[in-house]
């Protein structure tokens, strides 16, 4: 693979914080490319979150860490696996998952691009399980976020 002097996605946002949102659609249209390959060639990535995203010097992104990929059967697969903040509802409550399970953690990836923080965040692991699991989305205040965003 070849080095990636930008570092990765975590270590900008880190010094950002956070990002407007014409620089998150141009990440977003990014990685839903790099998903939409992965389910085309039926590959659950399972795994996407800031610190897999490597930044060349133009800005542009290259997925990495293939380690927790799964080669979709056609049927809902059950292993507990991701990071936690990332994780669908439906990996947690144990009801199997597929394809869908990227979309999420894409969502979870938006949010975290514009607030600065994932949606559903605690220090404790059981709880943001619990939050994922029981909480409706909201929106801070602190910033405008237009409502075509919103739906993403």
């Amino acid at each position: 693979m070849p080095f990636y002097q930008g570092g990765d996605l975590f270590q900008f946002q880190v010094k950002k914080k956070t990002f407007d949102e014409s620089i998150v659609a141009f990440i977003l249209v990014q990685v839903a490319n790099m998903i939409k390959y992965l389910h085309e060639r039926n590959i659950i990535y399972r795994n996407l979150k800031p610190e897999n995203l490597l930044l060349n010097n133009d800005g542009y992104l290259k997925l990495c860490d293939f380690g927790l990929c799964e080669i979709n059967k056609n049927e809902s697969e059950l292993y507990f696996c991701g990071s936690a903040e990332y994780i669908s509802p439906e990996i947690i409550n144990g009801k199997g998952y597929n394809y869908i399970s990227d979309w999420w953690s894409f969502g979870i990836l938006c949010y975290e691009l514009l607030f600065g923080i994932p949606p559903f965040y605690d220090k404790s692991i059981d709880k943001i399980f619990d939050l994922i699991s029981s909480t409706q989305l909201s929106f801070p205040n602190y910033k405008f976020i237009s409502n075509d965003t919103k739906d993403c």
